[in-house]
C-alpha cells in the first residue's frame, strides 16, 4: 500500500474539498517499527529525522482493525505506536503528533486493512461499524491526531460495508463536538487500482483520495527497485528499506 515515505503532489480538485487546506497536498508516510528488540528494548524513534518542511501533512503507520468474529467488540490494534522507546517518555504516537504540531503540520494516523483482515468483522453490521468508528475516534483523540488515513490493501472489501464505514467515520470525525481539537478531523483514503470501483462511492466522505497504482506492476514488488513508482520517495535507500523513514 502506502509502503514508502512518500510525497505525492495533489492538484486542485476544483471543489469544496480544497477548502480543507489540501491544495498542493504533499503527505509523507512515516513508518516506525515499535516491535520490541531481542534484548527487550524498544527501537530508537526515527521521528527526529523527519524533514517536516517537505510536507503539508504526515501520516504515521500503522494501526489495524481487530475483530475476531462478526459479533466480537471491534478494537484498534495500536501496539506498535503505543510502545515507549527507552527514556524518551512518550509513546511513538504522542511523540509524532507533538513534533508535527510543533512544526505546524497536521498529523494523521494510517489505518491498514483488507478483505483478509479483521476489517470485514469490524464492519459486519451497522452496530459493529459504529463501535469500530467509536474506537478509532477514541484513539485519534487520545493521541491528538488531526485525522486518519484509511489504507485499503489486498482485495476489495465488501463494497456496501466499506461505504457504510466511510459514511460513519465521516459523520463522526466531522462532528466538532466529538474531537479533541474542536475542529473537524481530516479523512484521507488510499485505494489500490484493483479497488477502483470503490472510488466514486467513498469519495463524498473523504477529504483526499489517493489511488495506489505503483506503475501498476501487478504485484511485482521484487523488481520495484528498477521501476519508478507512482509516488516518489524523499529518501530512497533501496538496499535497506525502500526509502522508508
Amino acid at each position: 500500500g502506502s509502503s514508502a515515505t512518500t510525497a505525492s503532489s495533489g492538484s486542485s480538485d476544483g471543489n469544496a474539498k480544497e477548502t480543507a487546506g489540501l491544495t498542493n497536498f504533499r503527505m509523507g508516510f512515516v513508518y516506525q517499527n515499535g516491535a520490541i528488540n531481542s534484548d527487550g528494548t524498544v527501537p530508537v524513534p526515527n521521528i527526529p529525522q523527519i524533514p517536516w518542511s517537505k510536507y503539508t501533512h504526515l501520516a504515521q503507520a500503522n494501526i489495524y482493525p481487530r475483530c475476531a468474529t462478526p459479533t466480537s467488540p471491534p478494537a484498534v490494534d495500536s501496539a506498535t505506536l503505543d510502545a515507549i522507546p527507552g527514556s524518551w517518555g512518550k509513546s511513538f504516537s504522542l511523540m509524532f503528533t507533538s513534533r508535527a504540531h510543533a512544526s505546524g503540520k497536521p498529523a494523521l494516523v494510517s489505518l491498514v486493512g483488507s478483505s483478509g483482515s479483521d476489517w470485514p468483522n469490524a464492519t459486519s453490521s451497522p452496530l459493529q461499524t459504529q463501535l469500530f468508528v467509536k474506537a478509532l475516534l477514541a484513539y485519534v483523540n487520545a493521541n491528538q491526531y488531526d485525522g486518519i488515513d484509511i489504507d485499503m490493501e489486498g482485495n476489495t472489501p465488501n463494497a456496501a460495508q466499506m461505504v457504510a464505514f466511510f459514511q460513519a467515520i465521516s459523520d463522526s470525525f466531522k462532528d466538532v463536538t466529538k474531537t479533541w481539537s474542536g475542529k473537524a478531523l481530516l479523512i484521507t483514503a488510499d485505494t489500490s487500482y484493483v479497488q477502483r470501483s470503490l472510488n466514486n462511492l467513498i469519495y463524498p466522505y473523504v477529504d483526499k483520495l489517493n489511488e495506489m497504482t505503483y506503475e501498476m506492476q501487478s504485484g511485482d514488488y521484487a523488481n520495484r527497485q528498477i521501476h519508478p513508482w507512482h509516488y516518489s520517495t524523499v529518501r530512497r535507500d533501496m538496499t535497506a528499506n525502500d526509502g522508508r523513514y
